[in-house]
């Protein structure tokens, strides 16, 4: 499995809506809201406009949310690839992404929920590893989650596992892995 580079403050993440559109009226206040977070952690941010589109209930057509996607990656003066929100309709983009494109731009690729679908798809078509973590709309954009996030996009080295409230660690079924 090919690891991207570290993913560090400096760099430049693009923001893209490739699932769900953001249900307020205020979308695009909202994704500002979502790049100062981002910015807080020292990353410069470009936003994609599917981030505060519209189609239905999808941030723009199924075309332009993996145009979005293909740009990003593409884009070598991007740095790291981070979707604003789930959803749903990341399935329907399968045969519109580039997975050439992919694979020959790796990169840190961040989100969950809907987006586990194109994470499925990025560590079988193209080798790469992904990052399960908070996206910038959302409400848990801190806290352990955050924090363990950015550790490994950081690519720092391995750490002890401990438990968001600090409860201990215990064995439910012991063997090897």
């Amino acid at each position: 499995m090919r690891i991207p580079k570290p993913l560090l403050p400096g760099d430049t993440v693009a923001v893209i809506g490739i699932s769900g559109c953001i249900h307020d009226d205020d979308a695009f206040h909202l994704v500002q809201e979502s790049v100062q977070k981002l910015t807080a952690l020292g990353y410069k941010v470009k936003v994609d406009p599917t981030c505060w589109a519209r189609h239905g209930y999808l941030s723009g057509t199924d075309e332009a949310r993996a145009a979005a996607l293909n740009r990003a990656f593409a884009d070598d003066s991007v740095d790291g690839v981070w979707c604003v929100k789930g959803g749903w309709g990341c399935l329907r983009l399968m045969e519109l992404i580039d997975w050439d494109v992919i694979r020959a731009h790796p990169k840190a690729f961040i989100g969950y929920s809907d987006i586990t679908t194109i994470h499925s798809a990025m560590h079988q078509l193209c080798d790469l590893c992904t990052f399960h973590g908070p996206m910038p709309k959302t409400d848990r954009f801190d806290g352990a989650s955050l924090d363990s996030l950015l550790h490994a996009i950081t690519g720092q080295p391995d750490r002890e596992l401990i438990n968001p409230d600090g409860t201990a660690l215990r064995c439910l079924r012991p063997g090897v892995a």
